[in-house]
């Protein structure tokens, strides 16, 4: 059994190394990289990495951000390589499993796993863009996203989005609908409330990749066939970036004594988690 790790990446220079090393040291037979135009080094760090790793796999593509037709093409290079699992991950995600993804995968008959999501909050006071280095805050597991719209009219905090599903996917089927987003596959068998697979989640670790995404929204936004649904959270900070609020996006969307605190001044309590914390690091080493 072939497990493919993949993902779509834009200057990710201080968090690429990282998350590969991670899903390597995790059971990934290979990591196949997309990168989409970085102008920070990542492109070349990862191609140093393939030098002195064969299983890191890389293409380059400077042009338009068409996140899906990315993603299509990452999942027929695991397909290429006979991988049977599909390991989707953004830079700013890592997914643990409990004895390792080889372990672990090979008793799972289903299609697919929706993973358990721990979505850990940034501090306001640490501005290093080291993935989860300093970070122990985290919604509680059974926290609720919000509406977007109450995001749009500044009442809640971006962060409390949550964000969509996520899931790993067995290499079934090449014609994945991907109308959900690139983590959500459209298998018929899924392991819901699995919970020796986890992902944990950073949206914004740091000022630097607040300013990433926006540059991400201006993208967007200028796609021949624009649509004001993609890319929701990178679009709002784009706009901000525009009307001059964006570190105020920084501040409402970060952690202060176990707390997020909303535009309107109300307090969102997090939960303390270092769980995983000692273990991710070793791994990685």
């Amino acid at each position: 059994m072939k497990i493919a790790g993949v993902t779509g990446i834009r200057d990710e220079i201080e968090r690429i190394e990282f998350v590969i090393k991670h899903h390597l040291s995790q059971g990934c037979d290979y990591i196949f990289v997309y990168d989409n135009g970085s102008t920070d080094g990542t492109l070349e760090l990862v191609q140093q990495m393939s030098e002195k790793d064969s299983r890191i796999i890389w293409h380059s593509d400077p042009g338009p951000y068409q996140q899906q037709l990315q993603y299509q093409y990452l999942f027929g290079k695991a397909k290429e390589y006979g991988c049977e699992w599909i390991v989707p991950f953004d830079g700013d995600e890592i997914i643990v499993s409990e004895n390792g993804l080889k372990n672990d995968l090979i008793t799972v008959t289903q299609d697919a796993i929706q993973l358990g999501v721990r979505h850990f909050v940034q501090s306001t006071n640490y501005d290093e863009d080291k993935i989860f280095s300093n970070t122990n805050w985290r919604f509680p597991l059974n926290a609720k996203p919000v509406d977007f719209r109450l995001v749009e009219e500044n009442i809640f905090s971006m962060v409390e989005l949550l964000g969509s599903p996520k899931h790993i996917f067995r290499n079934v089927n090449y014609e994945l609908d991907l109308s959900w987003g690139t983590h959500v596959s459209s298998a018929k068998t899924v392991l819901n409330n699995a919970e020796k697979f986890k992902m944990y989640s950073v949206t914004l670790s740091s000022k630097k990749h607040l300013l990433r995404k926006s540059e991400n929204g201006r993208r967007i936004r200028e796609l021949p066939d624009f649509n004001a649904g993609l890319g929701f959270e990178a679009q709002r900070l784009y706009l901000k970036t525009l009307d001059g609020s964006i570190y105020n996006e920084w501040v409402v969307n970060s952690e202060v004594d176990g707390k997020v605190k909303r535009y309107d001044g109300t307090v969102f309590e997090l939960e303390f988690d270092d769980e995983d914390r000692g273990r991710i690091e070793s791994e990685v080493g």
